[in-house]
Order: structure tokens, then sequence, then C-alpha cells
């Protein structure tokens, strides 16, 4: 296995709950195993009923923004997105397509997209109100917090007792004590499933706290400013010095200083992280751009759809607040009236979407718009040249070459995707790191280590496979050793001797040299409970596990949903367990692949391949003519092939 995304009892389960909501059927199932949590993407763009629904899945899904949940922006327009209700408000907080206000008399209003409940809010009285991704909650009068929309990561289930205030963010939400203290309730995961401590504040006072997509950032009461959760484009790495107040979007945080000046850190691809200069009274950062109020009430905004990147410009007059969303934003006049307004950079995204539904045939219509939301991200160099093999990760895919070099392309989170120089036998992408053998037996690891799955052990190896957060070997006497995490014994491998290990998510499966497969770890889709016979090969996924007998016929165990433990018929050579899809390499050289086709990772191209490997979205093959061609979701040019 290579990389894997999501935890089955959440991931599949919140992916059936989250259909359900947004399309109004009534799903009735059986509550599985409690496996640990990993979060994640969860609706296939590919299979929605429009062209509309289609390119709105696929927007939030480029755009790094929210689980890929489609939406019908006739329904939103019908809800007045940029119709806020009249009267007059004293906040107003926006998040991905919905927005809430509280007025005077503390009932809350809510308006655009609903498909999760995100904008039908509780009865009663708020203080404040703060609208998430997917969902919303309001310190009550009384201290209480009150939260509602889509909660397939607890991110609406609030403890007990009182807050002074609180924010929705992604999958979580936090929120600040009476006592200073910072409570977060949801998932430590973010989108793509890699654990980032999302609900896992600091101790400490804190005057306020502003949860994003994916981190949290707050203010503590001496000024000082500390964030958790991911980083991976420096948005939880806040800059030094004393704050007034603190703001996360989706990939960069501003905040405004005790001196009335706005500093910002994390992504800067749309320069939502060059604020102007002057005195500010208020910041928000949004997706990729921000919007703040200067101290004579005036609205500027920069980034994505606003000066060199777009032709969008905030409404004149005065401003008591405002708020960015994900491409929508509003903003409480001083009269308390509410306006809202889209930024031209969407708008822009939408006319060339225009010409893609021009197109004859819905591939034709999908490719088109594949191909935009790359093209949006910027340029991209991948390497050239013959290929021994390739291994498809968690965002990225690394090769080995013929001259015995390794190249990676991709996310490079961590530095992933930043291989060591240096003669390799072998190569392993991982989750969020990657590990090699060299030729000279030893095995070296690069990317993320907060687990000790980079902290490779020494010795002489045979092989290596990098999993989620732990990482396996075979030593030169074939006994298996394992690092990283262990908190379900897949890092405790049995004695005996092997001929191959594969790490997956939260297990391990080996071949014995007797050809019988071992598997340990967790087994709550019986993925540890090894079917008899003699195997030459096993590759561990997410939940699941499959082999190639010696008989050349393949078989899969444990989480069957998506069918990717349904294997086809026929004679493989070799088999790739990925995170909800399985491929294998059949003996006449062709691959076939099944189970989970979202992004298109079981969608295969023609050709001879010697070898293939499944990632989490995105699938890796070497044809016979040592070149690599990739298939499946190409963000960030994962599936780029060199």
């Amino acid at each position: 296995m290579s990389r894997t995304f999501e935890s089955k009892s959440v991931g599949i389960w919140a992916l059936l709950l989250s259909i359900a909501l947004a399309l109004g059927i009534l799903v009735s199932c059986v509550v599985p195993p409690q496996e640990p949590s990993r979060t994640g993407h969860s609706v296939d763009c590919d299979t929605l009923a429009t062209q509309q629904e289609r390119v709105d899945c696929w927007r939030r899904w480029y755009q790094g923004q929210g689980e890929g949940q489609s939406t019908d922006r006739d329904e939103e327009s019908e809800q007045g997105w940029s119709s806020p209700p009249a009267g007059s408000f004293v906040s107003v907080s926006v998040g991905w397509l919905h927005a809430c206000g509280v007025r005077p008399a503390g009932s809350v209003d809510c308006w655009g997209y609903d498909g999760h409940g995100e904008a039908s809010p509780a009865a009663g009285t708020f203080a404040s109100i703060s609208a998430g991704t997917h969902h919303t909650c309001g310190v009550r009068r009384d201290g209480w917090v009150d939260c509602w929309g889509y909660d397939g990561h607890g991110q609406s289930s609030p403890p007990t007792g009182t807050f002074a205030s609180v924010s929705a963010g992604g999958p979580h939400t936090c929120g600040v004590r009476p006592d200073g203290s910072v409570d977060c309730w949801g998932s430590n995961r973010d989108w793509y499933g890699d654990f980032k401590g999302l609900a896992t504040p600091p101790a400490g006072t804190f005057a306020s706290v502003s949860a994003g997509d994916e981190h949290t950032c707050g203010v503590r009461t001496d000024g000082s400013v500390v964030c958790w959760g991911a980083n991976d484009y420096g948005q939880s790495s806040p800059a030094a010095g004393t704050f007034a107040s603190i703001s996360t979007g989706t990939h960069h945080t501003c905040g405004v200083r005790t001196n009335g000046s706005v500093a910002c850190w994390g992504a800067d691809g749309e320069e939502q992280s060059h604020p102007p200069e002057g005195s500010f009274a208020s910041v928000s950062a949004g997706g990729n751009y921000t919007c703040g109020v200067r101290t004579d009430g005036s609205i500027v905004c920069w980034g994505w759809g606003y000066g060199e990147h777009g032709a969008s410009h905030p409404p004149e007059g005065s401003f008591a607040s405002v708020s960015a969303g994900g491409g929508y934003t509003c903003g409480v006049r001083t009269d308390g009236s509410i306006v809202c307004w889209e930024d031209e950079g969407t708008i822009e995204v939408i006319e060339i979407e225009d010409d893609c539904d021009a197109l004859e045939t819905q591939q034709e219509q999908d490719d088109c718009l594949r191909e935009l939301y790359q093209d949006l991200d910027g340029e991209f160099s991948v390497p050239g040249g013959s290929f021994v093999s390739a291994s498809a990760g968690g965002g990225h895919t690394c090769g080995l070459r013929k001259d015995s070099s390794v190249a990676c392309w991709g996310i490079d989170e961590a530095g992933k995707a930043s291989p060591p120089a240096g003669s390799f036998a072998s190569v392993s992408a991982g989750d969020e790191h990657t590990c090699g053998v060299r030729t000279d037996r030893s095995v070296v690891c690069w990317g993320a280590d907060e687990y000790g799955q980079s902290s490779a052990p020494a010795g002489s190896f045979a092989s290596v496979s990098a999993g989620a957060i732990h990482t396996c070997g075979v030593r030169m006497d074939s006994s298996v050793v394992c690092w990283g995490d262990n908190e379900y014994g897949e890092a405790s491998a049995p004695v005996g001797s092997f001929a191959l290990v594969s790490a997956g998510t939260h297990h391990t499966c080996g071949v014995r040299t007797d050809n019988s497969v071992a598997c340990w770890g967790w087994g709550g889709y019986a993925e540890v409970s090894t079917p008899a016979g003699s195997f030459a090969s096993v590759s561990a996924g997410d939940g699941h596990a499959c082999g190639v007998r010696t008989d050349s016929s393949v078989i899969c165990w444990g989480f069957v949903e998506l069918g990717k433990s349904s294997v086809p018929t026929g004679s493989f050579a070799s088999v790739s367990a990925g995170a909800y899809h399985t491929c294998g390499v059949q003996t006449d050289s062709s691959v076939v692949c099944w189970g989970d086709n979202e992004d298109g990772q079981s969608r295969l191209p023609d050709g001879s391949f010697a070898s293939v490997s499944a990632g989490a979205s995105h699938t890796c093959g070497v044809r016979t003519d040592d070149s690599v061609v990739c298939w499946g979701l190409a963000d960030y040019w994962i599936s780029s092939s060199p």
C-alpha cells in the first residue's frame, strides 16, 4: 500500500450521511465498528446528476475547500446568497456557502446553501455567531453553545458549560471559556484524514480564538498568538508581536496588531497574505483573499479577485465589521444593515466553466473542468526519464529511476516529495512521508516524523513499506521491524521469516517465507483475519487488504464498501490496495482497477504495464516501455506523471 486517506467508520458512513443530507435521501444503515477517526472528502463528483453539480463539487475540491459536497447554484440564488434579509444586525459571519447574522434582539437569521442544515438556525437568542465550512455555532446569551449543520466529525456537538466566544471551522470547532481556557471539539484530522491536532488546543488563557478550515489560532491574554493544526503553508506559524484580534482562513491567517496594522502569514499565491498599510479595526481571512475594516469604517480587500488579481471592489460606505468566506463576503454597515458581494475571481472561474459546458460530450466537459482547476494552481514541473517502479502516496508520487535515483512529484508537505540524493534499490510513498532502501541496504525516510514514522532504524534491509503514520521493513535476515505509530499494534510485527511486508493505514500485512500471509494491527473490518493458502504477494490498504495467490488469482478481505474488495476474475502478476480502490497488473500486462472512482483513480489508461501502485485518490503505473503514467485526482499534479 502506498497511501490511505480516511477512516472507514467515519469516512464512508459520513459519505452516506452527506449524500442523504444533500440530496434528500433517507439512508438507513447499520453502525460499523469504530475504527480510529480519519476524515476526508466524501462525494464522487463524477457521478453527480448535473453538469452544474459536478462543477460546484470540483470547484470546492480543487480550491481546497470543504468536503467536495455538491451544491446547486440555482438553489443558492433562490436563497438569496447576495441578498441578505432586511433589517438590522449586530454581527455577521460567512462560512463556505452560507452566512448567518445576529439581530439586535438576539435572534439569528441565516441564508445561502443549507444542504446540511447549516443555514437553519436554532431558535432562541444569541450573543454571537460563527459560520464554518458546513456547520454553524453560536453562543447563547446564557453562555451555552448551540451548533447546527453537518456533524459527521462531532463539530456540531459542543461540550456542556458556558463560553465567552465560539468559532466554527472545518471538521472542528473551538471556543473560549469564561476562565480564558480553550475547548475544541470535532476531528483532530484534516479533510484528507491526516492527524493535525485540530481539536487539541494548547494550555493557557486566551482572549479570542479563530478556527479555520484545517487550523486554529488564538490570541493569548498577553497579546501573543499561538496556532495549531495544519501548517503546510505556514498558516500556523504566526508572526511575532502582540495582537488585538486574529482570523484564520483556509490556508492563511491574518491578525490586527495592537498598533492597528495587519500582519498575515501562510499561503500567499494570490497575495492574500500581503495586507496594505494603514490602521485597521478588524480583519477577516477567507478562502484565498482577505478583507479588513479600516479605522475610518471603509472596507479594503486583497488577494484572489481583488486588485491585480481581479476586478472585485468592496462596497463603499462605513462598516462596523466584515466577514470573508469561500468566495462571498458580507459586511455590517454602521446603520446595522448587511450587504454581501461575490468576488470577481469566483465569477471569472464560472465564466471559464461555461466554455467547458459547451463541449459535446460529458467526458470532454469533465476533462475540461479538471484541467481548469489544475491550471488555477499555477505551473508545476515534473521529472522525465525511465523508471523501474512508481509508488503513489498521499498527494504525492515517488519513482525509482533506472539509474537508481529517486524522483518525486506532487504535494511536498513536510518535504515528503523532496528525496535525498544517492542510489536506491526501492522507494515507498506513504501518507505524509516516504522511505527508500539505498543500494547499500540502509533505509532512509523523509517527510513528516511526528510519530517517528521517518526515524528508520539502523541495519540492512531487503525492502521497506511506508504506511499512513507507521513504516515497516524486511531485514536481510527476513525478520520484520516496524517504527512509528503503534496505537493499534500496526507496528508490532510478529516473529518469523518474511519475504515482504506492506504497511497500510492502521494495519500491516506480510508474506512469510512459507508463502502464508500474516496481518496485524487494527482489525475492525476483519482486515487482519487472513485467508489460508499460498501467496506470492500482499498489499495492505485502508481497512482492507488484497493478495496474489501463487496460482495468480487475487483475493481481498476486510472492508468491502465501494467494491474495493470485489475482485474481478483473471490471472494477476501483482496487486496494490489503495484507500477506497484497488488495482492489479494482470499476467497479460493489462491493468484493472476496482472500487471507488470518485477521482477517476479507477479509470484506466490503455497500454501494457510492468507494475501499478494505488494511492489515496490517484494511481500510477510503470509501462513496459519504462514510462510512468498516473490517473485520478490531479490536484497539485499528484497525477502529472513524468
